[in-house]
């Protein structure tokens, strides 16, 4: 029977039948030992007296599953002075009983017996101020009473909440503040109203399935009255006929406590206490340092709350920028692109007119492919500047995809009577991007320095570490920074690799500086980031 229910049990009642099964083992071995094998090989029963010592180590063990894990269902509630007691007497019959069987005990140099003088000394050491503390704290460990000094406890609890700016990690902290403080045998935390946001963010163990459990955390949410706010269940004075109904459901289902969480009416979370695992009540103490939680709870909760709102303003914020970037972008597609269209429109309004003119006809051969091939390439030139934000991101060396973009249009240059220079420091770190979308973006910057450089100009391509951070300037001798089409679509192709464009004048001479600023490569996402 015992084998069957070993097999069947799980959790405390394995830990139960834990310790009854090495309790009665002891047992069985030592009278087996004493009154049947030593007798049957020496032929004597000598050691038989020590057989029923070995039910000591039984009765031991079935009062630390009676203490620990509630066999038989009993609930000791043991005062700490008694269990301090028990530990000097633990702790002196160790010593005593170990100096029995190694030293010979001078008893005639002192005047008191050798056990009172070892039992006052063990006192001392057990009373002093090093060693009393900690054996308080083993003791109330053991007996599962949690913390005894509460305001050392709130004063951590309050450190401990605000390190958290997610409500999850508030529930989270909230959660082991209260299991090691109170050491509750149940525990819900609620953060979320049941019939809105569904599964509670932080839940521990209540008697029955999901669906009672959503029930519970319904009607818990459901209790009327301010917040913050302590209630101890079926004791709350002026209680109206709501509360005292949803108090008794709770009751019925393990709650000892109800804690709402709250600011300025606004109910925040619902926190549910079942009996302490010591078997104490919960007593003005506890109910106090409950008030105190609650309050920091509650501006813990709040703090985080207010926190992720402005996480969404702010990814609002960048949405809306990013459109208004794509407006800028299509409002310079239209401006381009009016431009070939305006002109063919204009020669094919003549065609009826002047279409037996050669000189008509040479233009419009020589005029409309031109005009068309040109709506082709900013078409493309849209295409191929479009990030793509699908893309994985991989490190890449800056000074290679800067040479090889400086040596393709170097001769370009030449033709326009322009110099293209180059100057990247040899420590310049890696940049984690897609290279097919940043060599036409920094392609890009160059051809607008070009295009804005008169003949005889200088263009300078520079790129230096910036701590972990590298940083990319084209700058040219134009007339000044200028937006257009192509420097809109650069800003998009930026974001998407999490750096920083900016078009600056410059201060020394005529121009602009065209400046990138990379993020640091380390911790950056596997792909590139979306605009939107």
């Amino acid at each position: 029977m015992f084998l069957a229910k070993w097999r069947r049990a799980r959790g405390l009642q394995r830990a139960q039948l834990y310790s009854l099964a090495i309790g009665l083992g002891i047992a069985a071995a030592g009278a087996v030992t004493t009154n049947l094998l030593v007798p049957l090989v020496t032929g004597h029963s000598r050691y038989s007296p020590l057989g029923p010592y070995f039910l000591l180590p039984l009765v031991l063990l079935v009062g630390h599953a009676i203490i620990r894990h509630r066999l038989l269902d009993l609930r000791m509630v043991i005062h700490r002075s008694v269990a301090f007691a028990a530990a000097i007497v633990l702790a002196w019959t160790a010593v005593w009983g170990l100096l029995l069987l190694t030293l010979p005990v001078p008893t005639s140099r002192v005047v008191l017996p050798g056990g009172a003088f070892i039992l006052l000394v063990v006192t001392a050491l057990c009373l002093s101020a090093p060693v009393a503390p900690r054996l308080a704290r083993l003791v109330d460990a053991y007996l599962l009473r949690g913390r005894p000094d509460l305001d050392r406890a709130l004063q951590e609890a309050a450190r401990g909440l605000f390190r958290f700016l997610t409500v999850h990690g508030v529930t989270a902290e909230l959660r082991r503040i209260l299991e090691s403080t109170l050491v509750p045998e149940t525990l819900m935390i609620l953060t979320e109203t049941p019939d809105v946001g569904g599964v509670p963010i932080t839940l521990a163990s209540l008697p029955g399935d999901g669906r009672s459990l959503e029930a519970v955390a319904a009607m818990a949410w459901a209790m009327p009255g301010p917040v913050p706010a302590v209630r101890l269940l079926g004791e709350a004075p002026g209680a109206d006929d709501r509360s005292r109904e949803v108090e008794e459901i709770l009751r019925l289902t393990g709650v000892e406590v109800w804690v709402g969480l709250g600011r300025a009416g606004q109910r925040l979370g619902v926190v549910l206490l079942g009996p302490r695992r010591s078997g104490e009540a919960y007593l003005a103490p506890a109910l106090h340092f409950l008030e105190n939680l609650a309050e920091v709870a509650s501006m813990a909760v709040e703090t985080a709350a207010l926190h992720a709102q402005q996480l969404l303003l702010q990814r609002e914020a960048e949405r809306l920028a990013h459109l208004a970037r794509l407006a800028r972008v299509y409002a310079g597609l239209a401006h381009e692109i009016r431009t070939p269209l305006t002109t063919i429109s204009n020669l094919v309004s003549l065609i009826a007119e002047r279409l037996d003119d050669p000189d008509y006809r040479d233009l419009i051969v020589r005029v409309v492919p031109a005009e068309v091939a040109r709506i082709v390439k900013l078409a493309e030139r849209l295409r191929a500047l479009a990030p793509d934000t699908t893309r994985p991101a991989r490190p890449i060396a800056l000074h290679t995809v800067l040479a090889d973009i400086v040596s393709m249009l170097a001769p370009v240059a030449e033709q326009q009577g322009l110099k293209l220079v180059l100057e990247v420091a040899p420590d310049v770190p890696p940049v984690a991007g897609d290279v097919d979308q940043l060599v036409p973006l920094f392609q890009n910057l160059v051809r607008n320095a070009m295009e804005a450089t008169p003949p005889g100009g200088r263009i300078s391509v520079r790129a230096w570490p910036d701590g972990a951070r590298a940083r990319v300037q084209v700058i040219d001798e134009g007339a000044g920074a200028g937006l257009g089409l192509g420097l809109s679509i650069c800003q998009e192709l930026a974001q998407a690799h999490g750096a920083q464009l900016s078009l600056t004048n410059r201060s020394d001479a005529a121009g602009a500086i065209a400046e990138l600023v990379f993020p640091p490569t380390i911790g950056r996402p596997a792909t590139l980031a979306p605009g939107a």
